[in-house]
């Protein structure tokens, strides 16, 4: 039950560790303009804490919305999930990568870190499973292409390019 629930805790953690971000800075600013005597002791932990790693913060959850793809993948394949959540996860990170730099670039970071594992010179990995993953990969990349889906829009497919 744990493993089946895992990603959706993961999930609530990420949205958390955002939603920090966005209350530490609304905190932040609400102190110094009404209550400036708290704002000169809180705003320090706030800087220390949570503002002076916003950036950090936002990538690893940036990294962390891909890792809960990769989860729900697997664990549909062990049948704890059913593939709609699956279907409509994906597609929010399609979204996510199609409007999102830090999504880009976490995706990036990942695809990185799986070819040096599947593909690399050294990997351990059964040939067809580096196979099976390029031809993931090539259609992913093809869900994402902009000039691709405005193609086929015009050729009087989709009207809409996002989705």
């Amino acid at each position: 039950a744990m493993m089946s629930s895992s990603p959706f805790f993961l999930a609530l953690l990420l949205e958390a560790a955002r939603g920090a971000v966005f209350v530490a800075k609304g905190l932040s600013i609400v102190l110094s303009r009404f209550v400036p005597g708290a704002a000169g002791s809180v705003n320090p932990l706030l800087q220390r804490y949570v503002l002076g790693r916003e950036a950090e913060i936002i990538n690893w959850a940036a990294q962390m919305e891909i890792f809960v793809a990769l989860m729900l993948v697997f664990n549909l394949l062990q049948g704890l999930r059913n593939i709609m959540v699956l279907f409509m996860y994906w597609q929010y990170l399609r979204i996510r990568y199609m409007t999102s730099s830090r999504s880009r670039a976490a995706f990036a970071t990942v695809r990185y870190q799986v070819d040096t594992l599947l593909l690399g010179p050294n990997s351990k990995a059964p040939a067809f499973l580096g196979s099976a993953y390029t031809k993931f990969k090539a259609f992913a990349a093809s869900q994402v292409d902009i000039s691709s889906m405005h193609a086929q829009q015009q050729q009087g497919g989709r009207s809409c390019v996002i989705m």
